[in-house]
């Protein structure tokens, strides 16, 4: 089997490891495409400028960075 690779984070995904296959063909890590749902994790913490007016707060530096959310208030 060839090695498969983390649409979102870019890291090999292991020999029997869940993970998700998109319609379109890419697989990503079960945690990553669940962000790609959720959203970041200042954004699951309600911390994020769509719950704190003017909030700054994002991910940790480690991390991919989420994608933009599109809020009701822009």
């Amino acid at each position: 089997m060839a090695e498969r690779t983390c649409v979102w984070c870019t890291e090999p995904i292991a020999a029997g490891e869940r993970c998700w296959r998109f319609a379109n063909g890419p697989v990503a890590h079960r945690a990553c495409a669940l962000r790609l749902v959720l959203g970041s994790v200042a954004h699951v913490e309600q911390r994020c400028s769509c719950y704190v007016a003017h909030a700054r707060e994002g991910d940790p530096a480690a991390l991919p960075a989420a994608p933009q959310r599109r809020t009701r208030h822009a």
